[in-house]
C-alpha cells in the first residue's frame, strides 16, 4: 500500500521523474492525463503513456476475451482523450491526442473503442494532423510521431475498418428505407 500512496503523490506532483514507478495501470488511466498542470506537462504525460504502450507486452486476447475486458483503463483513456482533447485550440495537443488515440486502436483492432461516430471523428482528425504537419514542422520528435502513426494507420487497416462501417451504415439506412 506505501508504494501505491507515493504513485498517487507522484501523480498528483507532477513529480515526472517518479513516472517511470508508476504501474502501468496509473499511467494509462483518465486520471493520469487529468493531473497536467500545463500544456508541457500534458504533452510530457502522452509521451510517458505512448512509452508505455510501445514498451509493455500486452498479449495476445483469448478466443472469448474482449479488449475492454483485459485493458478497461484503456477503453475509459480513449473516452476521456476524445470528449476532452480533440477540440483543443492547440494542434500539438491534438496532434498528441490523435498519437495516443490510434495506439489504443491498435491494441483493440480489430474491435473499437468508440462508437462508429466517434471512429470517424478519431479518422478525419489523424489525418488532419498527419496532412497540416506533413513536412512543415521541423521538430524532429514530431515527424517520428507522424511516422508511427502512418504505421499504426496500415497495421491496423483503418482505411478498410471505415469502409465496413460506412457500408454498415448504408446497409442500415436501405433497410430502413424499404422497411
Amino acid at each position: 500500500q506505501g508504494s501505491r500512496r507515493h504513485s498517487a503523490q507522484a501523480v498528483v506532483r507532477n513529480d515526472h521523474t517518479s513516472w517511470s514507478e508508476l504501474p502501468l495501470e496509473a499511467v494509462l488511466n483518465p486520471l493520469f492525463v487529468k493531473k497536467h498542470s500545463s500544456k508541457n506537462d500534458l504533452i510530457r504525460r502522452f509521451r510517458h503513456m505512448l512509452t508505455a504502450l510501445h514498451h509493455h507486452d500486452f498479449g495476445e486476447l483469448g478466443d472469448d476475451e474482449l479488449p475492454q475486458e483485459k485493458w478497461p483503463a484503456l477503453g475509459a483513456l480513449a473516452f476521456y482523450l476524445v470528449e476532452n482533447f480533440w477540440c483543443d485550440k492547440d494542434s500539438t495537443i491534438r496532434l498528441w491526442t490523435a498519437a495516443m488515440c490510434l495506439e489504443i486502436l491498435a491494441l483493440y483492432a480489430p474491435e473499437c473503442p468508440w462508437d462508429n461516430q466517434s471512429l470517424k471523428m478519431v479518422w478525419s482528425e489523424v489525418l488532419h494532423q498527419i496532412a497540416t504537419l506533413g513536412s512543415n514542422d521541423k521538430d524532429a520528435n514530431l515527424k517520428k510521431l507522424v511516422t508511427r502513426m502512418l504505421g499504426l494507420i496500415a497495421q491496423v487497416e483503418m482505411g478498410a475498418l471505415l469502409l465496413e462501417i460506412v457500408n454498415d451504415e448504408k446497409d442500415a439506412a436501405d433497410s430502413e428505407e424499404h422497411a
